[in-house]
């Protein structure tokens, strides 16, 4: 039956606390994994536009309900990633959470193309208008268990090891990745990852 509001607001900490718990277990076996070498990789070519088409549908509601708009432009003929589907998903799963979960108003903006420079590879910029990062934290981000603490952030859910788990990851499927920030204004996270052999593209 109907909880008075005192047990509502009681069962909901229980639930945060809950949830805040099984990230940090996951992590923490993500962690272990990563650092033994037991990650089992599956790469293939894979087709990232339907893999970030994926994300947005299943991430949208929570912009939604923070009145954020999820915004992305996807190069048409996108070529196939050389990536392990189940991970690049993994991977842009975290990143768009988080822009979503740090900003507070605006949009997040994903876009994914190819680019050529030194060499071809599949470039995906998640971009946000959130609350951004101070030069002095920015370095150390990718540190396990590190978060910036602010009165805005000590009120969001985190363990400090997503984008430590994100690195290692890019880094294991041969990709990079790269952060600029700027404090009140907003983040850009840039994942670089190989093109699948010429022979292999989907016609």
């Amino acid at each position: 039956g109907p909880l008075p509001a005192e047990a509502r607001q009681k069962l909901s900490m229980v639930n945060e606390e809950s949830n805040r718990l099984h990230a940090l277990v996951e992590d923490l076996l993500e962690v272990s994994r990563i650092e033994q070498g037991r990650i089992s990789l599956h790469v293939q070519p894979s087709d990232l536009s339907l893999i970030i088409t994926t994300v947005c549908q299943v991430l949208g509601a929570q912009a939604t309900s923070k009145g954020l708009d999820v915004i992305k432009s996807i190069q048409p003929n996108l070529p196939a990633a050389l990536v392990d589907p189940a991970r690049i998903q993994q991977i842009l799963m975290n990143l768009v959470s988080n822009a979503i979960k740090y900003t507070m108003h605006g949009k997040v903006t994903i876009t994914a193309e190819e680019i050529r420079d030194k060499k071809s590879m599949l470039r995906i910029k998640i971009s946000d208008t959130g609350i951004g990062i101070a030069a002095k934290d920015r370095d150390r981000l990718f540190q396990k268990f590190y978060r910036v603490h602010t009165n805005e952030t000590d009120k969001i859910i985190g363990t400090g090891l997503g984008l430590w788990i994100t690195r290692e990851l890019v880094h294991l499927m041969k990709g990079e990745i790269y952060l600029d920030s700027i404090e009140h204004l907003g983040t850009h996270v840039t994942v670089l990852m190989p093109l699948a052999p010429l022979q292999t593209q989907k016609k």
